[in-house]
């Protein structure tokens, strides 16, 4: 099995008629939708991979998730995959109840999950209790859910951050053509973040991870807690899965002033270096994804929010310190 590269997405023509493709779920396998919750969008743009609705399932109230491109894989064989090598007795992928294959003609697969009434661990903002509960399960995780299911990539760390790299670009120049905070010079210092990271990830091999650990992604349930996204679980570069959730975490808090989002970051990054001394990869999943929120990430953030400029001069900032830190 192959990892997803769920991005490429993107580039695929996802506007379908909702109603049909839910009416035929309906049919085929008798769950009730009451109403969309939720949408996935690629980065905020016209084009969605997914789509969510509350339900009814055999009595029992459901969610179900509609996914509308076609992936390597399987997230119905990603779940059966985790579960059956996950070896935590509190993190577990959400229940299955049901699900239909890739349909060709309509262009979808359809995942009968359980109601995961509960909210995320992570608020925003969030405080220092809610962070160390996050990396709680971080570690336990690291423990016990990663035995590697899915082939390792037949191309290095450093040649698959050139390739996303300069395919993350596209979408931005495509999506976000005329972005008021962004100018030539925040162009230069990516290309700079991106010769770095080629550079000092040569000789660093793939570790096996969830590739989207992310804030909204665990949630309490009867003492367990419920990882989603698992379409996500990959090959990446060491500590990426510690720094995902920091990174789009700080694009929720536009909406707040610049000091609690400094109040934020600090409480993520200290408890981030905690988790390992080997503080250079640290550093380099940082930059990673710091300049990923420069190319495009970042620009999820409504410009008219009172902190979006801010957003990106921290990023800019905490790009250029990385970048002389690894020297």
């Amino acid at each position: 099995m192959k990892q997803n590269e769920v991005s490429s997405g993107s580039f695929q023509d996802l506007r379908q008629d909702i109603e049909v493709i839910t009416k035929d779920i309906e049919i085929k396998t008798g769950f009730k939708s009451s109403k969309i919750f939720q949408k996935s969008h690629y980065w905020k743009g016209n084009k969605f991979g997914a789509f969510f609705t509350k339900g009814i399932y055999q009595n029992k109230s459901a969610n179900l998730k509609v996914q509308l491109a076609k992936l390597n894989n399987s997230e119905v064989d990603f779940i059966s995959e985790f579960k059956k090598h996950n070896q935590s007795k509190i993190i577990r992928p959400p229940h299955l109840y049901a699900f239909l294959r890739w349909d060709d003609k309509l262009k979808y697969e359809a995942l009968i999950l359980e109601d995961i009434e509960s909210k995320p661990i992570i608020k925003v903002p969030c405080n220092q209790k809610e962070i160390n509960i996050f990396f709680e399960i971080y570690q336990e995780y690291k423990r016990n859910c990663l035995i590697p299911w899915l082939d390792k990539p037949d191309i290095s760390i450093p040649k698959a951050i050139e390739n996303r790299f300069f395919k993350w670009k596209k979408i931005r120049q495509d999506q976000f053509p005329k972005y008021p905070f962004f100018n030539s010079n925040d162009e230069k210092l990516i290309e700079k973040a991106i010769s770095v990271l080629i550079d000092k990830y040569k000789n660093i091999d793939w570790v096996f991870a969830h590739g989207h650990f992310g804030h909204k992604d665990i949630y309490p349930v009867n003492n367990q807690f419920i990882l989603l996204s698992n379409l996500f679980w990959s090959w990446r570069a060491p500590f990426y899965d510690a720094v995902f959730a920091h990174n789009w975490f700080l694009c929720e808090l536009s909406k707040f002033s610049s000091e609690k989002i400094l109040e934020q970051n600090k409480l993520w990054l200290n408890k981030i270096y905690q988790q390992s001394t080997d503080q250079k990869l640290i550093n380099l999943a940082l930059l990673e994804r710091a300049t990923a929120r420069l190319n495009l990430d970042a620009f999820t953030c409504n410009p008219k929010n009172i902190s979006t400029e801010f957003i990106f001069e921290l990023t800019h900032q905490q790009i250029k310190t990385l970048i002389k830190d690894l020297k």
